[in-house]
């Protein structure tokens, strides 16, 4: 069964590589551009995997991970950022990927999570 992931990015451009990465490997990709329309889509499907950027606009991050988990509690999450991890990822058990992001650290994490 292939796995359905969700992508969020505000950068257009970082959601749209993701996004095509990850199918050409197999995945079954949609994506959004913001927490709150990342919410409409968990809400709607049930996604295998959320890999979310931490910094945007309305909503963190992990603030998108915390609201997504209180709707599923065993929601599976990745963080893609610029910034190095606060303490709450830790504690969110969140893995988190640094920017520019290393393609096959990401593999990875999706086949661990």
């Amino acid at each position: 069964m292939t796995q359905r992931i969700l992508v969020v990015d505000d950068d257009e451009n970082t959601r749209e590589a993701l996004s095509n990465l990850l199918r050409a490997v197999g995945y079954e990709v949609d994506t959004s551009e913001d927490g709150p329309r990342a919410l409409e889509c968990l809400e709607a499907k049930r996604y295998d995997v959320l890999v979310t950027d931490q910094v945007m606009g309305e909503m963190t991050g992990l603030e998108l991970i915390e609201r997504s988990r209180e709707r599923r509690a065993d929601q599976r999450c990745i963080v893609i950022s610029g910034l190095a991890a606060p303490p709450a990822a830790e504690s969110a058990r969140v893995p988190w990927l640094r920017k520019p992001l290393d393609v096959d650290l990401l593999l990875d994490a999706l086949e661990r999570t």
